[in-house]
């Protein structure tokens, strides 16, 4: 009986502890939201930019560790939002580029060191080239796409894939496969990808899970193995 009343105890203290975690996270999201609307008076940037915020999203938190892993100087980020990612990465030179102007506009606010570009990738490959071809030959470039490729088809996201290998640079890139399209409140939109097959691509690995609806993809058109 005395066990079973300690046992008891214990599986109610967890649990508090637990509500106390999960009431301590909610307080840092609401924060995070408020303390966006304010940075962002005066621009029109997309409501879902403030919402889904670094502490209500953790994935976010994923990439940004996984990003970490490869020691590199210089990190690009298309589709880089508000910057909550690209800022928080180790590299010391960060290009972010948006196709919306004043979420790009937020992004520089909360983060000085990015160097914000205003430009649609998928409508032109020649700007990405453009940067990539600026930075020394022998630097390893760094590139993320997350939370939007899954809009566009696979002949499109293949072919911009395949632009950024042909060049002759180290580049590795993070990415993120709706693997698990069914499971998102929005699944119509989602469009699988596979990067295995894509040329050039000479590095593959998957990471599972990175939320319930999606895998990391790492590729690269080098043999980065070592930098695992």
């Amino acid at each position: 009986m005395k066990n079973f009343l300690l046992k008891k105890k214990l599986r109610n203290f967890i649990i508090k502890i637990l509500k106390f975690k999960d009431f301590f996270k909610l307080i840092k999201v609401i924060f995070s939201r408020v303390v966006l609307r304010i940075f962002s008076f005066g621009l029109k940037v997309p409501k879902w930019h403030l919402n889904a915020t670094f502490e209500s999203r953790d994935y976010k938190s994923k990439v940004i560790k996984i990003s970490n892993m490869y020691k590199t100087n210089f990190a690009i980020e298309i589709g880089c939002g508000i910057g909550e990612i690209l800022g928080r990465l180790n590299a010391s030179y960060k290009y972010g580029l948006d196709i919306d102007l004043d979420t790009l506009l937020l992004c520089k606010r909360l983060y000085k060191d990015i160097k914000i570009i205003h430009d649609d990738i998928m409508k032109n490959n020649q700007k990405i080239l453009e940067i990539i071809n600026s930075i020394k030959k022998d630097e390893t470039i760094l590139i993320i796409m997350v939370n939007w490729l899954h809009e566009y088809s696979e002949s499109k996201v293949n072919n911009l894939v395949k632009n950024i290998f042909s060049l002759n640079r180290k580049i590795i890139i993070i990415t993120d496969i709706y693997q698990r399209k069914e499971l998102s409140n929005i699944p119509d939109n989602k469009i699988v990808h596979k990067f295995e097959d894509i040329k050039n691509n000479i590095f593959f690995k998957k990471v599972e899970n990175l939320d319930k609806v999606r895998d990391l993809a790492i590729l690269s058109n080098k043999d980065i193995v070592n930098l695992d």
